[in-house]
């Protein structure tokens, strides 16, 4: 059994391509079988007594019971990768879900037997993701790259907002990466503009647009300012340093002594055992930009990844450049 064919590992329980083993008990096996639907994907639920299994073309998802030997389908799923989410105690789950040429989105009851408590249409064209606010108020859907458009629903299926960054004439790209605050209470929008968009759940309004400061040196001593430009640029200090208590932040540098680390042609491992070291920066740094190739698919082009500290006092943010 390769890594790559195990699904996941949770609750005693271990899940290979379409069989189910116990890590407990070794004599202890289910099959899953999908017959000529195929199967494409398998994720557990947060019971870790039901197995949800994704055939092929998303032509439905089946919700297979392992305490209780029985089987569940859930019709009409999105054709996207995060299709579905539970709720953050794992008793609801919400599924995008494609019906007369519309989006839906509908929520069901894990405890009932999978029971569906709502269906809405959405506003979106083409929605991507479904994502649960992490204190379980609020549902947020958004649409693909190729339009701004991030809606927020109640777990009523109310909907609460729509916000768009751009005038409905912009032919602009859109969202690409989302992250909840861990209160709920902010919501960052990471888009392929290099640009994140931070939104409060009080009036789903903007609240800052924070971008990486590329190709301008960085002074340790000095830090960045509250919406990430640095400080000082060309030996002139901000003027709004006098309002902002300015603070160090520590840049590491990465060596590496010895031999390479690369891997050999036929990837048997690594050719050398090398050493790696971080030496504390304290003079300015710039980060350097690279432009991407645009005749390749997939170019790394604006915010990847987001990702809140669980203070919420700080907000850590990597982002995939234009040109990086």
């Amino acid at each position: 059994m390769n890594f790559s064919d195990v699904v996941k590992v949770t609750n005693g329980l271990a899940v290979c391509r379409q069989t189910i083993f116990s890590l407990e008990n070794p004599d202890w096996t289910c099959k899953v079988d999908e017959g000529s639907a195929g199967l494409l994907n398998a994720i557990w639920s947060p019971d870790s007594r039901h197995f949800l299994t994704t055939t092929d073309f998303y032509l439905r998802i089946t919700v297979w019971s392992i305490s209780e030997v029985s089987v569940s389908y859930l019709k009409f799923p999105k054709a996207c990768a995060n299709n579905l989410a539970f709720c953050p105690g794992g008793r609801y789950l919400t599924l995008l879900e494609r019906r007369n040429f519309q989006d839906h989105l509908s929520l069901f009851d894990c405890r009932l037997q999978w029971t569906i408590l709502w269906n809405i249409t959405l506003e979106t064209d083409d929605a991507v993701g479904v994502v649960w606010s992490p204190d379980g108020r609020y549902i947020l859907v958004y649409d693909n790259c190729l339009r701004y458009k991030a809606s927020i629903y109640s777990v009523g299926g109310k909907h609460l907002n729509t916000y768009c960054a751009y005038k409905p004439t912009q032919e602009l790209l859109g969202i690409k990466s989302v992250s909840w605050s861990p209160t709920g209470q902010l919501l960052a929008l990471g888009s392929y503009d290099q640009k994140c968009r931070l939104l409060n759940d009080f009036n789903w309004t903007c609240l800052a647009c924070l971008k990486h400061p590329v190709n301008k040196p960085i002074d340790p001593s000095l830090g960045l300012s509250p919406n990430g430009r640095p400080l000082c640029v060309d030996n002139e200090v901000d003027g709004d340093l006098e309002a902002y208590r300015a603070h160090r932040i520590d840049i590491y540098e990465e060596f590496r002594t010895g031999a390479s680390s690369d891997l050999s042609n036929n990837f048997k491992g690594p050719l050398d055992s090398s050493t790696v070291q971080y030496k504390l920066l304290n003079d300015p740094v710039t980060i350097q930009s690279i432009k991407p190739d645009p005749n390749q698919a997939f170019p790394k082009v604006g915010i990847g990844l987001t990702e809140f500290h669980q203070m919420v006092d700080f907000w850590p943010h990597e982002t995939i450049i234009v040109r990086a």
